[in-house]
């Protein structure tokens, strides 16, 4: 489903990746590990589109998401098969109001007012959010916000999310909805890559988990595996 070749990049002449070779089965969540600085986030920008489109490096080697190589699309065109949802929820929103946020992405693309409307109370009743769908965003919890981001993202009915950190700005609470969240599309058969630092939360999500570090993948765990390490 999702196939990386030969994948290096740099900035500004620093190498952040190093011949990266990954491949991912349709419906299987990857978990990315390592230190900061490791290559992680560059591994994110690179499947979403916003490297080097908007953080200016050059890459070589492919990204193929069902044979489409997507190295060399348009970040929009990107973004209608692969979602992003980042560390700071708020970081990506363009409306001050729920349903707004959820429709964006669909308004954007040009879909008919009917699909707007329906793809944007379907992603609102997925992620329970119809209790609060008409408070103004601002006012929202950070899982809430969270769950806004994904279910804006779920609209477009992208095949792959990739998610950046998104539990750094959540507590106990935060977590355990986005753990629920992430079960939901995983039982659907979206690909999900996660890249995180907070790790027990995905032990009983994650189909595999690679570690990088100076941009290459050094190690790849099971789940298995990676709960029996000390």
């Amino acid at each position: 489903m999702l196939n990386i070749t030969n994948l290096s990049a740099d900035y500004g002449g620093k190498p952040a990746l190093k011949e990266i070779n990954l491949t991912l089965d349709s419906g299987e969540l990857l978990v990315v590990l390592g230190p900061s600085g490791c290559g992680k986030t560059t591994l994110t920008r690179l499947m979403n589109g916003l490297a080097p489109s908007y953080f200016k490096g050059s890459i070589s080697g492919s990204i193929c998401i069902d044979d489409r190589d997507i190295t060399g699309m348009t970040a929009w065109e990107i973004g209608t098969i692969v979602g992003s949802v980042f560390q700071n929820p708020k970081s990506q929103f363009f409306s001050s109001e729920l349903v707004g946020e959820v429709a964006f992405g669909c308004e954007n693309h040009g879909f008919s007012r009917e699909a707007i409307q329906e793809r944007t109370d379907k992603s609102i009743e997925t992620f329970s959010l119809s209790l609060i769908r008409k408070r103004p965003l601002d006012v929202l919890s950070s899982g809430e916000k969270q769950r806004v981001a994904i279910a804006s993202v779920y609209a477009m009915r992208p095949k792959v999310f990739v998610c950046d950190e998104p539990t750094a700005n959540l507590d106990l609470g935060g977590i355990e909805q986005l753990l629920g969240t992430l079960f939901k599309l995983k039982a659907q058969g979206y690909t999900l890559v996660i890249a995180e630092h907070r790790l027990s939360w995905l032990s009983e999500l994650a189909d595999r988990i690679i570690y990088m570090e100076k941009g290459r993948i050094v190690r790849e765990y099971t789940p298995k595996e990676f709960t029996a390490m000390p």
